[in-house]
Formats: C-alpha cells, structure tokens, sequence
C-alpha cells in the first residue's frame, strides 16, 4: 500500500496539504517526527534543504527513514543562475520575496556544492538535472539540454534549480 506523508512548518499551508497528503505533519524536520519509526521508499525535500540552517544533518536523518533501496529527491534553487551571477559581478546580493535569493533562504547551492553535500552525507548521486529556466531563456535551455560538459555548464546558468536524485551509500 502505497502512503504520503508530508511535513510542513506553516499550519496554513499543512492545512492545504492534508487535500493531498494521507498524513501531513505541522512542525520542523526532523523534530516533527517525534518517535516516530515509519520508513519510506522516497524521502523528498521539494525546496526545502536551502531554508535549513543545517541541512547536512537534514539528509543525514532521511538515511534513517529510507527503506532499503529508497532514495531522497530534492529541487534546490541555483546560485549559480545568470541573474544572481551577474549581480554578484555588480557587486549586488539582492534578497526578495521569492527565488533564488528568497529572504527565507539560509543557505545558497551550486550543482557542484549540491553534490559535495550529498557525497559529505554518505549518498550517491544518480541524476542532477536543471530544472525552470528562466523565461527569456526557454529556447536557449533547449539547445543547451543533453551533451557535454560545455552545454552542461551554460544550462547552470539559465535554470532556477536542479533536480537530484540521491541513493544512500552502503
């Protein structure tokens, strides 16, 4: 039988949620959780890691909430886009309402810091994809897909976020 069960901080929103959710827990990760010794075959932080103060910890306790052969999901929003690097060149870290550089953010990824975290909590990466492009950059994004390291690169800078997918080690 397959069940979701979310978890979300904001009581409005987890009152939203319980339209979608078999269960939705109000509370922070990992404390909402109690005793709790439920496993999952997919553990999934859909913008979540960024607004931790410690999201290595975070991945660290999914381990143990992950059924063997499960796997943690994430979407994490891109400091390496184009318009936060080129402010970054213009010496301006702007924060806003929302984005990549949501005021709510504690902590900010690039692909490569993205995986480091993983590897630093004992996961195998399977897939890092980008995710949103920006608008104007739609049909850029599209040439860009597939291929090498080069088209690789460019993408980082015209997506939002990165979609991963991670096993843990062992």
């Amino acid at each position: 039988m397959t069940r979701s069960v979310g978890i979300e901080l904001d009581p409005g929103a987890a009152e939203e949620a319980r339209q979608h959710f078999d269960e939705v827990l109000c509370g922070p990760y990992p404390d909402v959780l109690g005793g709790r010794t439920d496993t999952f075959d997919c553990v999934v932080f859909n913008d979540v890691l960024e607004h931790l103060v410690d999201p290595w910890q975070a991945l660290v306790h999914a381990k143990a909430l992950l059924a063997p052969g499960g796997r943690v999901v994430a979407s994490i929003p891109n400091a390496r886009m184009l318009d936060v690097s080129l402010g970054l060149l213009r010496g301006d870290w702007h924060y806003q309402d929302q984005g990549v550089l949501d005021q709510t953010h504690l902590r900010f990824f690039t692909r490569r810091s993205i995986v480091r975290m993983l590897e630093q909590t004992s996961y195998d990466v399977q897939s890092i994809h980008p995710i949103n492009p920006l608008p104007r950059y739609r049909r850029v994004a599209r040439l860009l897909s597939g291929g090498g390291r080069v088209r690789r690169t460019l993408a980082d800078f015209v997506h939002i976020q990165f979609a991963v997918t991670a096993t843990p080690r062992g």
